[in-house]
């Protein structure tokens, strides 16, 4: 029989006063969650999966020891059975232990049932059951979070974007997330501390332990700034080599969107864009300015934004990424009401997951703006009819519209049958003097030529054009330039030194 009563235990709002007598009930929930993650000798994922079956410490208790055991048998394997599924009372013993060490540093616990445990961390596929917070608690909670991260090798015009970034959005109600590492994540916190914003440090090692030790006096400014450091791992326990990999799913977690401003193809930035994907945060890169792109600190910028993994966004779109944000932090907090957090997916450790082939190419950030919005008042309107309550239904409601608007959908056309359209088509083809970025051009393309719509296509340094005939010759809109002369000023906003090196047109669009 546990020496603990076996009432219900109550959840709370974390543990900041620690009792130092007989342990209350809500410290005996924190105590019994804190034993899973970190005494029971479980894996991460295996701790949530009990955590799942026996939601407190009264449901651990209510079950009989032959139950309880069947259970964990059957939930995480037989070979931890007999061990997790006695002692506990001695678990209970040492967590409270620990849990009034770290009370001592002032250092808050919490857990995942805590109200004030991060409500956009919960939601994550696998959120850490503890949460250890030194400083401002409300800095997680009160404020909507950007994460702002980037090589410890960044470039001195990096560390100015860093911080431009971080000043911007901080003046305007964020909370800037970062690492504490050296390079764009202290320019990212220095931009927050500029600003008088608060900004959130995430460890990769216990809270007594600053990392690099050279930040020391950084951390210490932004806990004097009403801000946070945030970390996973108990005092007295080591980081692993994993530990860092780890705290950048707290990063974007804890985030409405992930900034990198800059990075290599590999390292320990993509491994928080990554996280960011699976969590559906939103991703934004700033454009390499020219002349530095080519620099091997943007490579994995230029990687990311060419795939269309992220929105590239530059100093005049700030004002438009905000509104991205506030409408994406909307619908991020919608969907995290009432919604528990999901069982982990077993990824290969190291390994990006695979993109998906139906990925849509990036919108512009005014367009996605608008999508945001679309979204957020469907989503609105689903849940006052009841749709979102019952798949089968939306599904079949959805049908029902879709018909309605469209009718039978267009059956493809038979092969050697051409489109009565295409008579009317052209191709231009063009061998450019340099790789460009298409959104860029496209944008340009429609500034300088009021507007015309065409549709390209660049792969490397090869250009491909279609749209109607009239579109070459000059005559057809009287006091327009020629195509060749609006490609070319477009070309020119977008590098000024690319130009068309070799070129034909194929009047047959099949070609």
């Amino acid at each position: 029989m546990s020496r603990y009563p076996e009432e219900a235990l109550g959840l709370s709002g974390g543990l900041s006063g620690f009792s130092w007598g007989e342990p209350t009930m809500t410290e005996l929930h924190t105590a019994y969650v804190y034993a899973l993650a970190h005494l029971a000798n479980l894996g991460d994922r295996s701790a949530l999966k009990l955590k799942r079956l026996f939601a407190t410490y009264d449901d651990w208790l209510a079950k009989a020891p032959s139950d309880r055991r069947a259970k964990i048998e059957e939930a995480i394997g037989a070979r931890y059975a007999t061990h997790v599924a006695t002692n506990w009372d001695d678990l209970i013993e040492q967590a409270l232990k620990e849990l009034r060490r770290h009370q001592s540093e002032n250092i808050s616990v919490l857990t995942i049932d805590d109200a004030c445990y991060p409500r956009l961390l919960r939601t994550i596929p696998d959120p850490p059951l503890v949460l250890f917070v030194r400083g401002s608690v409300d800095s997680l909670t009160q404020s909507m979070n950007l994460a702002v991260v980037g090589t410890r090798d960044s470039t001195p015009r990096g560390e100015e974007v860093a911080a431009r970034i971080a000043r911007f959005f901080g003046t305007r109600g964020f909370s800037i997330v970062s690492g504490l590492a050296k390079g764009i994540d202290t320019a990212a916190h220095r931009g927050a501390l500029d600003a008088d914003a608060r900004t959130v440090a995430v460890f990769g090692t216990p809270l007594n332990k600053i990392y690099p030790a050279e930040n020391k006096t950084l951390a210490e400014e932004i806990l004097r700034a009403n801000g946070s450091w945030v970390s996973e791992i108990p005092l007295l326990r080591r980081p692993n080599r994993n530990s860092f990999v780890q705290r950048d799913r707290i990063q974007s977690g804890i985030s409405i969107a992930v900034i990198p401003v800059q990075t290599d193809v590999q390292g320990g930035t993509m491994h928080t864009v990554e996280f960011a994907e699976r969590q559906n945060r939103l991703i934004f890169c700033p454009r390499p300015l020219n002349g530095q792109q080519h620099n091997k600190q943007y490579a994995g910028i230029a990687a990311l934004i060419e795939s269309k993994r992220a929105i590239p966004f530059q100093s005049e779109d700030y004002a438009t990424v905000l509104d991205r944000l506030r409408a994406h932090s909307d619908i991020l907090e919608r969907s995290a009401k009432g919604k528990p957090s999901q069982p982990p997916t077993p990824t290969r450790p190291g390994r990006p997951p695979v993109p998906s082939r139906n990925r849509q190419p990036s919108a512009s950030p005014q367009e996605t703006a608008v999508q945001d919005k679309v979204i957020q008042q469907l989503m609105e309107t689903f849940d006052s009819l009841g749709l979102s309550d019952n798949q089968d239904t939306f599904d079949a409601a959805i049908g029902i519209i879709r018909k309605k608007l469209y009718g039978r959908r267009r059956s493809t056309p038979k092969p050697g049958l051409k489109p009565v359209e295409d008579s009317n088509l052209q191709i231009f083809k063009a061998r450019l003097s340099k790789p460009i970025d298409q959104t860029v051009f496209t944008q340009k393309w429609r500034e300088r030529s009021g507007g015309i719509e065409v549709r390209f296509r660049i792969k490397g340094t090869d250009l491909t054009a279609i749209h109607t005939r009239t579109l070459w010759d000059p005559s057809s809109s009287p006091g327009s330039e020629g195509f060749f002369n609006v490609l070319q000023m477009a070309l020119h906003d977008v590098a000024r030194d690319c130009t068309v090196v070799d070129c034909e047109e194929v009047t047959n669009v099949n070609a």
